[in-house]
């Protein structure tokens, strides 16, 4: 055998060795890079529910503090009003703000604001 067939022949198998490992440790970096990709799947997929549930409650708290803030001002409306100094001074003028019973079954504490409110207003 010639010197260049075996330098030849032995180039040809260090390429072919290469060829082989960087197929190998591409294969596996592949393998690696899907795994990562599918753990970013799932966090991103409990991130976006976790944000919906955020946003849910934002909402619900939102409205909550109207309904909060919709009192508030009802029973300050009844507070600063002048019957309801005549009617916890007891005078014989004071304005009638007391409800029915029926009314007072049926009506929940701050509808029962909201319509003394109205009266006072």
């Amino acid at each position: 055998m010639e010197w260049s067939t075996v330098i030849f022949l032995g180039m040809g198998m260090f390429s072919l060795v290469m060829l082989i490992t960087v197929i190998i440790f591409g294969t596996r970096k592949s393998s690696e890079m899907k795994a990562l990709e599918n753990m970013l799947a799932e966090k991103t997929k409990l991130l976006n529910s976790d944000t919906n549930a955020l946003r849910k409650a934002l909402i619900k708290s939102e409205e909550e503090k109207e309904q909060i803030l919709h009192r508030l001002q009802n029973l300050e409306a009844i507070v600063t009003s002048e019957a309801w100094e005549f009617k916890k001074g007891g005078d014989d003028q004071r304005i009638q703000l007391d409800l029915h019973d029926d009314e007072l079954q049926e009506m929940s504490d701050s509808d029962k604001a909201a319509k003394m409110a109205k009266q006072v207003r």
